[in-house]
């Protein structure tokens, strides 16, 4: 009776850790204080000013309030509305050199075509990508980074640009930089 009480359990136990394992693959995980969950990345058209800068420059508060008030100007011109949230777009951000190309940019409706004042649309195609909410001030995203990097590693994926920093809240309406919303997106390779 015995001998069969234990091949039981094992077998139990064993069924228990297959399911914890499998379900572990399929949850989005907890890195940090922070949630990195799996996505499928839509696609999208923006509007945007790209440019090679530094990332002192970029941290400028001037940086981003300049570009969004050329794209708001070329959109009203145009008689276009914004088709979601200002953004940062990143192909590279070189640590070592503090260096980065990326556009601000503000997303259009699919296939639009406006250019103007160093302006112009661009695509970021469909993909597979990972995303944090990130509630907080605009300059203390490192830890949001940094958990979606440790996902990538512990789940053996690989990035490809570009990297998007979706600024969900607009911070002349909340004044309280602790609700601001930011979408961090990483794409991902094995579409």
């Amino acid at each position: 009776m015995g001998g069969m009480m234990d091949k039981m359990l094992e077998d139990g136990l064993a069924g228990l850790k297959e399911m914890a394992e499998q379900k572990s693959t399929e949850a989005p995980a907890a890195t940090g204080s922070y949630e990195v969950k799996p996505m499928d990345f839509p696609g999208q058209t923006y509007l945007g000013i790209r440019e090679k800068t530094t990332h002192d420059e970029v941290m400028k508060s001037t940086f981003f309030a300049e570009r969004l008030g050329k794209i708001m100007n070329l959109l009203g011109k145009s008689k276009m509305q914004p088709a979601g949230s200002p953004a940062g777009v990143y192909y590279t951000w070189d640590v070592e050199n503090k260096t980065t190309d990326m556009a601000v940019a503000i997303p259009v409706g699919k296939g639009t075509a406006v250019a103007g004042a160093g302006l112009k649309t661009f695509e970021v195609p469909a993909s597979k990508a990972l995303v944090v909410d990130y509630y907080g001030p605009y300059d203390n995203f490192e830890a949001a980074h940094e958990a979606i990097g440790t996902y990538l590693k512990a789940k053996g994926l690989k990035e490809k640009p570009p990297v998007i920093e979706e600024y969900v809240t607009d911070p002349m309406t909340e004044k309280d930089s602790t609700k601001w919303l930011t979408k961090i997106i990483y794409m991902i390779e094995g579409n």
